[in-house]
C-alpha cells in the first residue's frame, strides 16, 4: 500500500471510501500502537516486542476482545485526525448509535483487532443504518492485514443487527453479511467472500 505523508496536498473526495485516507490512517495507528506497548512495557516485569502478544499473553479468553477495547478510542481519534488534516466535512460525536458525522452522514463505527466473519455490538440500543467496519491483524507491531467496508444496512435484505440469529435484539448483538448483500458492501481494504449462506470476510496484506 502506499503510505500518505502528513502534509501531502491530497483531495479525498470519497472521504472513508478513499484508500489514500487508510494509506495516511495506518503509519499514525502504528505509531499509537508502539506507543501503547512503550507504555505497557515500562510498568511490566515481562517485555514484549509485539502488542499482540502482551494480549495474547494474559491469559485472558477474551484477548481479542481486551485489545479492540483499549485501542478503539485511539481508531476513532486517529480517523478524526486524518479528515481533519484533509479538510473533510468531518464531526466526531460520542452518542448512543453513531460515532461521527461525515459529509453529514450519522455513521456507526465498528472495530475488530483480529480475524473472524463478524462484528459485535454491545448494546441493543437501535444503530443508525451506515456503518464503517473494519478489521485488523497486527504483526511486529503494525498493521499487518487490514479490511475497510462500509454498508448502509437499510439497503440490506437479509443481513441486520440480530442475537442468534433470531431477530431478537439483546445485549450483545453480532453483525455478519449474508451472501445475497455482498454487492452492498462498498470494500476499500480486503473483500467479502460468499460461502453458503454468510460471507467470509478476507483482510488485505499490507506491505511495507
Amino acid at each position: 500500500m502506499r503510505m500518505t505523508k502528513k502534509g501531502e496536498n491530497k483531495e479525498m473526495k470519497n472521504g472513508l471510501k478513499d484508500r489514500e485516507f487508510w494509506g495516511e490512517f495506518v503509519p499514525v495507528f502504528n505509531d499509537y500502537l508502539s506507543d501503547l506497548l512503550e507504555l505497557r512495557n515500562k510498568y511490566r516485569v515481562n517485555k514484549y516486542t509485539d502488542i499482540k502478544e502482551l494480549y495474547n499473553s494474559t491469559g485472558s479468553n477474551q484477548a481479542t476482545q481486551d485489545f479492540t477495547k483499549s485501542v478503539a478510542g485511539v481508531f476513532e481519534d486517529v480517523v478524526e485526525l486524518v479528515a481533519t488534516n484533509n479538510d473533510m466535512d468531518y464531526v466526531a460525536c460520542a452518542s448512543d448509535g453513531y460515532d461521527a458525522v461525515v459529509n453529514d452522514e450519522e455513521v456507526e463505527y465498528k472495530l475488530t483487532m483480529g480475524l473472524g466473519n463478524s462484528w459485535t455490538g454491545n448494546k441493543k440500543s437501535v444503530k443508525v443504518p451506515s456503518h464503517l467496519l473494519v478489521k485488523m491483524d497486527v504483526e511486529n507491531n503494525k498493521i499487518s492485514k487490514l479490511f475497510v467496508g462500509l454498508v448502509n444496512l437499510d439497503e440490506c435484505e437479509d443481513t441486520s443487527w440480530y442475537s442468534n440469529g433470531d431477530e431478537k435484539k439483546g445485549n450483545y448483538t453480532s453483525l455478519r453479511f449474508h451472501k445475497n448483500d455482498i454487492n452492498n458492501v462498498t470494500c476499500v481494504y480486503g473483500s467479502l467472500k460468499p460461502n453458503r449462506i454468510w460471507c467470509g470476510v478476507e483482510l488485505e496484506d499490507l506491505n511495507y
